[in-house]
């Protein structure tokens, strides 16, 4: 029942991001994100942002809040730092900022098996399904990273062993 908003740089990625059900998607590069985030909720402020770019991304989706609501940031793609977090701003808008490292749920098996089998399953089933972007061999592994760090390659980056 989520109304899901998608923030992309480009046009084929916001394309591919409808195609994968987001309700909505919107320009990254657009000179008042916030505002355009606003607006994308039918003027309301939102409850949940999930952000991996960083940046102004970061910045502007923190501004478009809700009170109660919560930032969870999971990378930094832009490879830009957003701007510092001052406690006082968060109190002021009851927000919620929190980090997620994947990684970090390795070492608990009660967070991390029961939902890897989960996502196996719906992706057995069709439920869910990968984008891939481009593959390289594995001798292509510098390319492949400098493609990652462009942030030009719209859906996951492979790389084939046998390649």
């Amino acid at each position: 029942g989520a109304k899901v908003i998608a923030v992309a740089s480009t046009q084929e990625k916001r394309d591919l991001a409808l195609s994968l059900g987001a309700d909505i998607a919107i320009d990254a590069n657009d000179p008042d994100l916030k505002s355009a985030i606003i607006a994308a909720n039918g003027g309301k402020r939102v409850d949940i942002v999930l952000e991996m770019v960083g940046g102004q991304t970061f910045d502007k989706s923190l501004e478009a809040l809700a009170h109660f609501g919560r930032l969870i940031t999971y990378g930094m793609a832009s490879r830009v730092a957003p701007t510092s977090v001052a406690p006082g701003s968060l109190m002021a808008g009851t927000k919620t900022v929190s980090g997620f490292w994947l990684s970090h749920c390795f070492a608990k098996p009660e967070l991390f098996h029961q939902v890897i089998a989960e996502l196996f399953t719906m992706i057995a089933d069709g439920r869910v399904r990968p984008v891939i972007g481009a593959r390289f061999g594995l001798s292509e592994a510098i390319q492949a990273h400098e493609q990652m760090r462009s942030r030009g390659s719209t859906g996951k980056i492979t790389l084939d062993p046998a390649r």
